[in-house]
């Protein structure tokens, strides 16, 4: 399906001169879609090593299709494929952490658009941090987190400037980081 989609886009072209694509769209929510499955907990009475296998599968199945869309597009945006699919297009890419470099890439062709207000900030926040923690470096705005299971408590992974992290979360429209990591602590522990 996606074959046909991208046979039916411009190869080469840059999200600026891309207009909106139905089916590129589509086909994105659908990855999208399968990728949230993989995401969340095992599938009906599979075991964790099943499940496991199953999760790398669809995350590496959608990490080849959304990279070679990126490659012919680079960072599409809500004007190239609506707010859906770029939220979509971005939770792939979130989970392509096999490939830092790749996301590294993406990060620069999504700045571009979140300047634009073609993107979602908060999502280029998230990958910017999970790029950084996957990098070993410290993250900018705290939203890689890690869970104290006594406490029932997130808090963030090794963080930069602590001090002014809300001040960057804010640029980017997050909410302070003690309201985020309440709400991670409450999702952690559902």
């Amino acid at each position: 399906i996606i074959l046909f989609c991208l046979s039916q886009t411009s190869f080469g072209q840059t999200s600026d001169s891309l207009e909106f694509n139905k089916e590129l769209s589509d086909s994105i929510i659908r990855m999208g879609k399968l990728d949230q499955t993989a995401s969340g907990l095992p599938i009906n009475e599979m075991t964790w090593d099943e499940f496991t296998i199953y999760k790398d599968s669809i995350f590496h199945l959608n990490y080849s299709q959304i990279k070679t869309i990126f490659n012919s597009h680079g960072y599409l945006g809500y004007k190239e494929i609506g707010q859906s699919a770029e939220t979509y297009y971005w939770v792939i890419i979130q989970h392509c952490d096999f490939d830092i470099t790749f996301q590294s890439n993406v990060l620069v062709s999504m700045k571009t658009q979140v300047v634009k207000n073609n993107a979602n900030s908060r999502h280029y926040g998230l990958l910017y941090d999970r790029v950084m923690i996957n990098s070993s470096k410290k993250q900018l705005y705290g939203t890689q987190v890690q869970y104290n299971t006594n406490l029932g408590k997130a808090y963030p992974k090794p963080l930069a400037d602590s001090a002014s992290v809300n001040e960057r979360r804010k640029s980017l429209g997050m909410d302070p980081l003690e309201v985020y990591l309440n709400s991670m602590s409450e999702m952690h522990y559902k």
